[in-house]
């Protein structure tokens, strides 16, 4: 593994990184745990600032220059922050299936699936643990 690259990235890659891998965590406890609770609801707010955050801070990152340095990725950001509110909007009317489905969404989208593109080749995850194996 290649960490050396996670240290030489710019600090808004950084911060998305940290707060991505939060996020995950935050994900994974909330999935074994019991939905409702005082555990589940701060894991949940966790989620929700960390997604926040990872969201916002993929605006400074602009190494895909597709439109004035911005790119597709973008638009998922501007979907995640759009169902962070959406879900938490549900959760505070009590509209549980509406709320399960945004966080859903939320934790696919913008964790698995662009967590997926940083995979590939030239991207900072490939870079850190698949070029070390492949080389």
């Amino acid at each position: 593994m290649n960490f050396q690259a996670i240290a030489e990235a710019s600090l808004p890659i950084q911060i998305h990184l940290g707060t991505v891998v939060l996020s995950l965590i935050a994900t994974l406890a909330i999935a074994v745990m019991k939905t409702g609770t005082p555990r589940h609801k701060f894991a949940g707010r966790v989620f929700v600032v960390m997604m926040a955050i990872t969201s916002i801070s993929s605006f400074w990152i602009n190494e895909i220059d597709m439109f004035r340095g911005f790119s597709m990725i973008h638009l998922l950001s501007i979907f995640v922050l759009i169902n962070l509110f959406l879900g938490v909007r549900a959760a505070r009317n009590k509209q549980i299936a509406r709320h399960r489905r945004h966080m859903r969404g939320t934790a696919i989208y913008g964790i698995g699936i662009a967590g997926a593109f940083t995979f590939l080749p030239d991207r900072l995850m490939y870079v850190v643990f698949l070029a070390p194996l492949l080389n």
